[in-house]
Protein backbone atom coordinates (compact mmCIF):
# COMPACT_ATOMS: atom_id res chain seq x y z
CA UNK A 1 0.00 0.00 0.00
CA UNK A 2 1.30 3.59 -1.22
CA UNK A 3 1.40 6.98 0.90
CA UNK A 4 -1.74 7.81 -1.46
CA UNK A 5 -3.70 4.73 -0.06
CA UNK A 6 -2.76 4.95 3.42
CA UNK A 7 -3.27 8.42 3.54
CA UNK A 8 -6.97 7.74 2.16
CA UNK A 9 -7.61 5.03 4.85
CA UNK A 10 -6.68 7.71 7.44
CA UNK A 11 -9.18 10.00 5.98
CA UNK A 12 -12.03 7.47 5.82
CA UNK A 13 -11.38 6.29 9.10
CA UNK A 14 -11.85 9.96 10.36
CA UNK A 15 -14.63 10.49 8.27
CA UNK A 16 -16.73 7.22 10.18
CA UNK A 17 -16.04 9.45 13.64
CA UNK A 18 -13.00 7.85 14.57
CA UNK A 19 -10.54 10.64 16.51
CA UNK A 20 -7.18 12.01 16.36
CA UNK A 21 -6.66 9.11 19.23
CA UNK A 22 -8.28 6.54 18.21
CA UNK A 23 -6.02 3.33 18.58
CA UNK A 24 -6.95 1.57 14.80
CA UNK A 25 -5.27 5.27 13.42
CA UNK A 26 -1.90 3.91 15.59
CA UNK A 27 -1.05 1.16 12.73
CA UNK A 28 -1.88 3.75 9.38
CA UNK A 29 -0.17 6.55 11.29
CA UNK A 30 2.88 4.28 11.97
CA UNK A 31 2.79 2.60 8.23
CA UNK A 32 2.11 6.51 6.83
CA UNK A 33 5.76 7.46 8.55
CA UNK A 34 7.41 4.38 7.38
CA UNK A 35 6.61 5.43 3.74
CA UNK A 36 7.36 9.00 3.98
CA UNK A 37 10.85 8.08 5.53
CA UNK A 38 11.50 5.92 2.64
CA UNK A 39 10.75 9.29 -0.06
CA UNK A 40 13.13 10.94 2.26
CA UNK A 41 10.52 13.42 3.69
CA UNK A 42 12.03 12.92 6.63
CA UNK A 43 9.91 16.19 8.20
CA UNK A 44 6.61 14.23 8.12
CA UNK A 45 7.68 10.97 8.87
CA UNK A 46 8.47 12.38 12.70
CA UNK A 47 5.49 13.62 12.34
CA UNK A 48 3.41 10.94 11.71
CA UNK A 49 6.14 8.25 13.77
CA UNK A 50 5.06 10.49 17.00
CA UNK A 51 1.32 10.21 16.65
CA UNK A 52 1.74 7.15 16.55
CA UNK A 53 3.70 6.61 19.15
CA UNK A 54 1.46 8.91 21.02
CA UNK A 55 -1.68 6.57 20.52
CA UNK A 56 -0.01 3.81 21.16
CA UNK A 57 0.77 4.89 24.69
CA UNK A 58 -2.45 5.90 25.40
CA UNK A 59 -3.55 2.25 25.01
CA UNK A 60 -1.06 0.13 25.76
CA UNK A 61 0.91 1.99 27.83
CA UNK A 62 4.88 3.45 27.92
CA UNK A 63 6.78 0.08 28.18
CA UNK A 64 4.28 -1.91 26.02
CA UNK A 65 6.39 -3.79 23.12
CA UNK A 66 4.22 -2.44 20.54
CA UNK A 67 5.91 0.78 20.43
CA UNK A 68 8.95 -1.11 19.35
CA UNK A 69 8.45 -0.60 15.59
CA UNK A 70 7.35 2.88 15.67
CA UNK A 71 10.57 3.68 17.97
CA UNK A 72 12.85 1.95 15.99
CA UNK A 73 11.43 3.59 12.86
CA UNK A 74 11.47 7.15 14.27
CA UNK A 75 14.96 6.63 15.77
CA UNK A 76 16.02 6.03 12.03
CA UNK A 77 14.66 8.91 11.05
CA UNK A 78 16.32 10.74 13.85
CA UNK A 79 19.27 9.98 12.94
CA UNK A 80 19.35 10.40 9.46
CA UNK A 81 18.47 14.15 10.50
CA UNK A 82 21.86 13.76 12.37
CA UNK A 83 19.43 14.99 15.69
CA UNK A 84 21.50 12.64 17.77
CA UNK A 85 20.27 13.53 21.41
CA UNK A 86 16.51 13.26 20.21
CA UNK A 87 17.49 9.87 18.52
CA UNK A 88 19.39 8.60 22.24
CA UNK A 89 16.53 9.16 24.15
CA UNK A 90 14.28 8.04 21.55
CA UNK A 91 16.69 4.47 21.45
CA UNK A 92 17.15 4.69 25.72
CA UNK A 93 13.61 4.14 25.73
CA UNK A 94 13.20 0.96 22.98
CA UNK A 95 16.15 -0.48 25.09
CA UNK A 96 14.13 -0.56 27.86
CA UNK A 97 11.07 -1.69 26.59
CA UNK A 98 12.92 -4.57 24.58
CA UNK A 99 15.12 -5.84 27.60
CA UNK A 100 12.17 -5.79 29.72
CA UNK A 101 10.13 -7.56 27.19
CA UNK A 102 13.05 -10.63 26.92
CA UNK A 103 13.09 -9.17 23.03
CA UNK A 104 16.50 -10.05 22.38
CA UNK A 105 16.57 -9.62 18.71
CA UNK A 106 14.68 -5.93 19.01
CA UNK A 107 17.13 -5.19 22.12
CA UNK A 108 20.30 -5.92 20.34
CA UNK A 109 19.40 -3.75 17.26
CA UNK A 110 18.24 -1.00 19.76
CA UNK A 111 21.74 -1.52 21.65
CA UNK A 112 23.85 -0.99 19.14
CA UNK A 113 22.17 1.91 17.56
CA UNK A 114 21.97 3.56 20.68
CA UNK A 115 26.19 2.89 20.95
CA UNK A 116 26.80 4.51 17.40
CA UNK A 117 24.68 7.13 18.88
CA UNK A 118 26.75 7.93 21.82
CA UNK A 119 29.58 8.04 19.57
CA UNK A 120 27.82 10.63 17.40
CA UNK A 121 27.62 12.58 20.43
CA UNK A 122 31.37 12.05 22.14
CA UNK A 123 29.40 10.42 25.38
CA UNK A 124 32.20 7.60 25.45
CA UNK A 125 31.41 6.30 28.99
CA UNK A 126 27.31 6.12 28.05
CA UNK A 127 28.80 4.03 25.14
CA UNK A 128 30.43 1.96 27.15
CA UNK A 129 28.07 0.98 29.44
CA UNK A 130 25.76 -0.05 26.51
CA UNK A 131 28.73 -2.04 24.57
CA UNK A 132 29.21 -3.87 27.58
CA UNK A 133 25.54 -5.21 27.88
CA UNK A 134 25.37 -5.72 24.48
CA UNK A 135 28.33 -8.40 24.33
CA UNK A 136 27.10 -10.02 27.42
CA UNK A 137 23.43 -9.77 25.82
CA UNK A 138 25.35 -11.49 22.75
CA UNK A 139 26.61 -14.09 25.10
CA UNK A 140 29.82 -13.14 25.75
CA UNK A 141 30.94 -14.64 29.46
CA UNK A 142 34.20 -14.61 31.64
CA UNK A 143 35.19 -17.41 30.04
CA UNK A 144 34.97 -15.84 26.25
CA UNK A 145 32.96 -17.64 23.95
CA UNK A 146 33.75 -20.68 21.54
CA UNK A 147 32.78 -19.67 18.22
CA UNK A 148 32.62 -23.36 17.02
CA UNK A 149 29.41 -23.32 19.33
CA UNK A 150 27.97 -20.48 17.66
CA UNK A 151 26.83 -19.48 14.06
CA UNK A 152 29.58 -17.62 12.42
CA UNK A 153 27.18 -14.52 11.74
CA UNK A 154 26.80 -14.44 15.82
CA UNK A 155 30.97 -14.80 16.27
CA UNK A 156 31.03 -12.00 13.90
CA UNK A 157 29.13 -9.86 16.15
CA UNK A 158 30.80 -10.80 19.26
CA UNK A 159 33.93 -10.00 17.86
CA UNK A 160 32.46 -6.72 16.18
CA UNK A 161 31.88 -5.82 20.17
CA UNK A 162 34.59 -6.20 21.27
CA UNK A 163 36.55 -4.13 18.38
CA UNK A 164 34.18 -1.40 19.35
CA UNK A 165 34.39 -1.40 23.02
CA UNK A 166 38.48 -1.51 22.74
CA UNK A 167 37.82 1.85 20.53
CA UNK A 168 35.80 2.91 23.24
CA UNK A 169 37.82 2.36 26.33
CA UNK A 170 41.22 3.93 23.89
CA UNK A 171 38.95 6.90 23.69
CA UNK A 172 38.34 7.91 27.26
CA UNK A 173 42.30 6.44 28.16
CA UNK A 174 42.37 3.03 29.11
CA UNK A 175 44.42 2.34 27.25
CA UNK A 176 45.59 -1.28 29.05
CA UNK A 177 42.11 -2.78 28.76
CA UNK A 178 41.27 -1.45 25.19
CA UNK A 179 43.99 -3.70 24.30
CA UNK A 180 42.67 -6.51 25.86
CA UNK A 181 39.26 -6.01 24.12
CA UNK A 182 41.04 -5.32 20.83
CA UNK A 183 43.13 -8.32 21.17
CA UNK A 184 39.94 -10.65 22.00
CA UNK A 185 38.11 -9.48 18.98
CA UNK A 186 41.04 -10.15 16.51
CA UNK A 187 41.65 -13.17 18.13
CA UNK A 188 38.03 -14.39 17.68
CA UNK A 189 37.66 -12.92 14.05
CA UNK A 190 40.63 -14.87 13.19
CA UNK A 191 39.03 -18.28 15.14
CA UNK A 192 35.75 -17.90 13.27
CA UNK A 193 37.94 -17.47 10.82
CA UNK A 194 37.10 -14.35 8.59
CA UNK A 195 39.28 -13.42 5.80
CA UNK A 196 42.63 -12.10 6.76
CA UNK A 197 42.32 -8.89 4.29
CA UNK A 198 38.72 -7.87 5.42
CA UNK A 199 38.29 -4.00 5.67
CA UNK A 200 36.94 -5.29 9.88
CA UNK A 201 40.11 -7.04 10.80
CA UNK A 202 42.76 -4.97 8.69
CA UNK A 203 40.78 -1.75 10.42
CA UNK A 204 41.10 -3.48 14.41
CA UNK A 205 44.76 -4.42 13.82
CA UNK A 206 45.54 -0.48 12.97
CA UNK A 207 43.90 0.19 16.31
CA UNK A 208 45.61 -2.23 18.24
CA UNK A 209 49.28 -1.11 16.90
CA UNK A 210 47.91 2.60 17.59
CA UNK A 211 47.60 1.85 21.49
CA UNK A 212 50.94 -0.24 21.56
CA UNK A 213 52.34 2.69 20.42
CA UNK A 214 50.56 4.48 22.93
CA UNK A 215 51.37 2.30 25.82
CA UNK A 216 55.14 2.13 24.36
CA UNK A 217 55.25 -1.44 23.28
CA UNK A 218 57.21 -0.20 20.27
CA UNK A 219 58.22 -4.20 19.06
CA UNK A 220 54.70 -5.54 19.28
CA UNK A 221 53.21 -2.37 17.15
CA UNK A 222 55.75 -3.09 14.32
CA UNK A 223 54.68 -6.62 13.62
CA UNK A 224 51.49 -5.24 13.44
CA UNK A 225 51.60 -2.64 11.26
CA UNK A 226 54.38 -4.35 9.09
CA UNK A 227 51.14 -7.54 8.67
CA UNK A 228 48.96 -4.69 7.28
CA UNK A 229 50.62 -2.52 5.37
CA UNK A 230 51.20 -4.44 2.51
CA UNK A 231 47.42 -5.14 2.85
CA UNK A 232 46.32 -1.81 2.81
CA UNK A 233 48.71 -0.69 -0.75
CA UNK A 234 47.12 -3.65 -2.46
CA UNK A 235 44.26 -2.19 -4.56
CA UNK A 236 43.44 -5.97 -5.39
CA UNK A 237 42.13 -6.58 -1.94
CA UNK A 238 39.23 -5.39 -0.08
CA UNK A 239 40.81 -3.66 2.90
CA UNK A 240 42.79 -1.46 0.33
CA UNK A 241 42.64 1.71 1.71
CA UNK A 242 45.62 4.57 0.46
CA UNK A 243 44.54 6.22 4.03
CA UNK A 244 44.90 3.69 6.04
CA UNK A 245 48.11 2.99 4.88
CA UNK A 246 49.53 6.45 5.07
CA UNK A 247 48.37 6.48 8.59
CA UNK A 248 50.24 2.86 8.95
CA UNK A 249 52.99 4.68 7.27
CA UNK A 250 53.45 7.31 9.65
CA UNK A 251 52.80 5.41 12.62
CA UNK A 252 55.94 3.35 11.44
CA UNK A 253 58.01 6.31 11.11
CA UNK A 254 57.38 6.76 14.88
CA UNK A 255 58.66 2.99 15.53
CA UNK A 256 61.69 3.23 13.15
CA UNK A 257 62.90 6.41 14.49
CA UNK A 258 62.22 5.76 18.12
CA UNK A 259 63.02 1.72 18.30
CA UNK A 260 64.97 1.09 15.51
CA UNK A 261 67.11 4.40 15.75
CA UNK A 262 66.99 4.45 11.83
CA UNK A 263 66.46 8.31 11.22
CA UNK A 264 66.73 7.97 7.40
CA UNK A 265 64.28 5.66 7.02
CA UNK A 266 61.54 6.97 9.53
CA UNK A 267 61.72 10.67 7.36
CA UNK A 268 61.49 8.02 3.49
CA UNK A 269 57.91 6.54 5.56
CA UNK A 270 56.92 9.92 6.92
CA UNK A 271 57.43 11.90 3.32
CA UNK A 272 55.89 8.89 1.81
CA UNK A 273 52.46 9.30 4.01
CA UNK A 274 52.15 12.85 4.29
CA UNK A 275 51.82 12.77 0.21
CA UNK A 276 48.64 11.01 0.65
CA UNK A 277 47.41 12.97 3.95
CA UNK A 278 48.01 15.72 2.52
CA UNK A 279 45.30 15.01 -0.54
CA UNK A 280 42.52 13.75 2.80
CA UNK A 281 43.58 16.57 4.59
CA UNK A 282 42.66 19.06 1.77
CA UNK A 283 39.11 17.15 1.34
CA UNK A 284 38.48 17.22 5.01
CA UNK A 285 37.44 13.06 4.88
CA UNK A 286 39.26 12.87 8.10
CA UNK A 287 40.18 14.05 11.80
CA UNK A 288 42.82 16.22 11.70
CA UNK A 289 43.72 15.04 15.39
CA UNK A 290 44.34 11.53 14.24
CA UNK A 291 46.41 12.91 11.61
CA UNK A 292 48.52 14.79 14.32
CA UNK A 293 48.61 11.63 16.04
CA UNK A 294 49.78 9.45 13.88
CA UNK A 295 52.67 11.74 12.78
CA UNK A 296 53.43 11.38 16.36
CA UNK A 297 53.72 15.43 16.69
CA UNK A 298 57.00 16.73 16.86
CA UNK A 299 58.91 13.58 17.99
CA UNK A 300 60.25 12.83 14.42
CA UNK A 301 61.14 16.39 13.72
CA UNK A 302 63.18 16.13 17.33
CA UNK A 303 64.33 12.74 16.15
CA UNK A 304 65.65 14.09 13.16
CA UNK A 305 67.29 17.02 14.78
CA UNK A 306 69.22 14.76 17.08
CA UNK A 307 70.93 13.05 14.27
CA UNK A 308 71.77 16.35 13.04
CA UNK A 309 73.90 16.86 16.16
CA UNK A 310 75.10 13.70 15.99
CA UNK A 311 76.32 14.42 12.19
CA UNK A 312 77.96 17.32 13.60
CA UNK A 313 79.90 16.09 16.21
CA UNK A 314 81.09 13.81 13.89
CA UNK A 315 82.28 16.87 12.03
CA UNK A 316 79.78 16.07 8.81
CA UNK A 317 78.43 19.60 8.62
CA UNK A 318 77.24 19.72 5.44
CA UNK A 319 74.66 16.69 6.36
CA UNK A 320 74.04 18.25 9.39
CA UNK A 321 72.99 21.45 7.94
CA UNK A 322 70.76 19.79 5.95
CA UNK A 323 68.96 17.01 8.39
CA UNK A 324 68.63 20.59 10.77
CA UNK A 325 66.95 22.43 8.08
CA UNK A 326 64.72 19.29 7.24
CA UNK A 327 63.90 19.02 10.94
CA UNK A 328 62.78 22.71 11.03
CA UNK A 329 60.56 21.98 7.94
CA UNK A 330 58.50 18.84 9.43
CA UNK A 331 58.04 21.14 12.39
CA UNK A 332 56.85 23.57 10.24
CA UNK A 333 54.44 21.42 7.99
CA UNK A 334 53.37 19.19 11.55
CA UNK A 335 52.13 22.72 13.09
CA UNK A 336 50.37 24.26 10.23
CA UNK A 337 48.41 20.90 9.70
CA UNK A 338 44.90 21.89 10.81
CA UNK A 339 44.55 24.18 8.00
CA UNK A 340 42.90 21.99 5.18
CA UNK A 341 44.39 24.01 3.00
CA UNK A 342 47.92 23.64 4.18
CA UNK A 343 50.35 21.62 2.23
CA UNK A 344 52.09 18.80 3.94
CA UNK A 345 54.68 17.30 1.63
CA UNK A 346 58.03 17.61 1.92
CA UNK A 347 61.26 17.72 0.02
CA UNK A 348 62.96 14.21 -0.29
CA UNK A 349 64.66 13.44 3.52
CA UNK A 350 68.77 13.53 3.68
CA UNK A 351 70.54 10.58 4.21
CA UNK A 352 72.66 10.07 7.15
Amino acid sequence: MGRADLEKVLVILRHNGIGNDHYELAAPLSNLANAFRALGESDRAVINYTSSLRIKQKYYGARHPVLLSSLHGLSTVLIGLKEYAKAASTLEVACGIALQAKHKREAEVAMERLSNVYGQLKQEKKRLKVLSRLLHLRGWTSKGIDPKRISKKKAEKVAGTLISIGRTLSNIGELAQARGALWQGINLYQEIPISPHSTTLTSATLSLAEINISLGDLKSAEALLNRIVPLFKSSNLPCYSPLNAAISDAYLAQVTLTFRKNPAKAMDLLTNALVVLEKHLSSEEIPVGRVRKALGGTNVAKGVECSSIALDKTKQKDKAEKMLKYSLEIKRKLAGCYSSSTRLSLSNPPLT
